[in-house]
């Protein structure tokens, strides 16, 4: 069976699926055939956004159900520059002047008013 095929008979399988409880849970069989189908998919190189829409259901969802949160955002380090302050000035109609000096800046004002 080709992905696709797969995907939409999960898909059909997720729909129908009989949903008790508090949370109106997805069946524990369903759900295990998911998380597969989402790590397969994910090492294919689909985003969570992709596979969600594939399987008609949020990515959240199966983000809870696989214990993975959303990867989008990596650490980043903040360093202090050692370069002195510069300015941008944002213009109309999209006009945008950087790396303005402060005595730039002060020339430019002056010119403006």
């Amino acid at each position: 069976m080709s992905r696709a095929e797969t995907g939409m008979v999960l898909r059909q399988a997720l729909a129908s699926a009989e949903r008790i409880g508090v949370g109106r849970g997805y069946p524990r069989e369903v759900r295990g055939r998911a998380i597969a189908y989402v790590e397969r998919r994910r090492r294919e190189g689909a985003n969570d956004e992709e596979i969600g829409r594939e399987l008609g259901i949020r990515a959240m969802t199966f983000r809870r159900w696989v214990g993975i949160r959303a990867t989008a955002f990596e650490a980043v380090a903040v360093v202090e520059e050692s370069r002195p302050a510069s300015f941008v000035v944002h213009g109309p109609r999209g006009m945008r002047i950087e790396a303005l000096a402060v005595s730039q800046l002060v020339d430019l004002w002056a010119r403006l008013s």
